[in-house]
């Protein structure tokens, strides 16, 4: 049983509902961009300040934007393909 339900609750025609497990990080997109940035650009590294760790997530943000087929092979399920 779920705590969040609404009988007044109107969908608009072009939202679709997909069911999924409660805690479900694998089917989020955005776990798999920090999975990469945590990896490839955070992995084994101490900071000597707030903004050096910033600097480096900006790098690995703006890396990994310069590649938006990799983006898209990280992110992008067949379920966000659905057009009706």
């Amino acid at each position: 049983m779920s705590w969040h339900r609404s009988k007044a609750l109107n969908i608009p025609y072009n939202i679709y509902f997909i069911m999924q497990p409660p805690y479900s990080p694998e089917v989020n997109p955005t776990e798999h961009l920090w999975d990469e940035i945590r990896g490839k650009y955070l992995h084994n590294r101490t900071f000597n300040s707030l903004q050096e760790t910033i600097d480096k997530v900006c790098f690995g943000l703006n890396d990994l934007s310069s590649k938006p087929n990799y983006i898209k092979s990280m992110t992008f399920f067949p379920h966000f393909n659905i057009v009706y």
